[in-house]
């Protein structure tokens, strides 16, 4: 099965009745008109499903499931077709410029969480949980920098230089809450990316296969993301819904542990 929202380090498998796709992971997908009329849970041993208040499905009718739920581990996901306006992003990538050149014209060396309220008054508008998330990372990154004032001074450079902010290559995002509503994942408050699948399928009574859009329900019992890494590359194409931004998504690696 072809999605676009792949595993690097584990051998998934996924079976399907046509309504539901359910993958040995515990991912869940379902037929758009289900959205609403569904139920679901993970444990610790496996996930159960009802739709409409029907007969419950559990992971354990599945011969290849059987093991589900018995490791602890990395579970590693890889997105690659990815259509997103980059406005809020952008948005985001302005507040942390001006968060690394508050801490290097400051020259801070105490906790993230004392420097944070020395800027709190310029992070109104984000939430606890994009502070920490969006800023922690550039934080570490200042930190380390500052072992080589060079570093700092190249870095308050691009800073200043407009253009060369159009050329960051990555975002890292820390303790991403795996967060998925009407298939769509919260990367911060205002950055959500879709999961909709659009999967090839056989129709009824027929030899020919055809394209079916599947929602997601869930990506396993992960609860949060550990690290999200946003690699980000110049839009030059005028077509592009973000030729204006400056800025396209090219992947988005989601590094959560969770049980499977």
């Amino acid at each position: 099965m072809d999605l676009y929202l792949t595993t690097i380090n584990h051998n998934e498998i996924f079976k399907g009745n046509g309504t539901i796709i359910l993958s040995s992971l515990g991912r869940i997908y379902v037929l758009p008109n289900y959205m609403n009329n569904i139920y679901f849970e993970h444990n610790y041993s496996e996930f159960l499903l009802n739709i409409n208040n029907l007969k419950t499905i559990s992971s354990k009718q599945f011969e290849d499931f059987h093991d589900y739920g018995k490791k602890y581990g990395n579970i590693i996901y890889e997105y690659n077709n990815i259509s997103v306006n980059t406005s809020k992003l952008v948005s985001y990538l302005k507040v942390s410029d001006s968060f690394m050149a508050f801490l290097i014209n400051n020259n801070m060396n105490t906790s993230f969480e004392n420097i944070v309220q020395n800027f709190k008054s310029r992070l109104f508008r984000l939430s606890v949980n994009d502070i920490h998330s969006l800023l922690k990372p550039v934080y570490i990154r200042y930190m380390m920098a500052k072992r080589n004032s060079q570093n700092l001074i190249r870095i308050r450079e691009n800073i200043n230089n407009y253009s060369n902010s159009w050329n960051i290559k990555k975002v890292t995002l820390y303790d991403v809450p795996c967060i998925i509503k009407n298939s769509e994942l919260r990367l911060l408050d205002n950055l959500w990316i879709d999961l909709t699948e659009s999967v090839e399928v056989k129709t009824q009574n027929s030899l020919y296969f055809t394209y079916q859009n599947y929602k997601c329900l869930s990506l396993g019992s992960i609860k949060k993301f550990d690290k999200v890494e946003i690699e980000l590359f110049r839009e030059r194409d005028p077509n592009s819904i973000n030729f204006y931004n400056k800025i396209g998504i090219k992947k988005i690696t989601l590094n959560g542990r969770g049980y499977y």
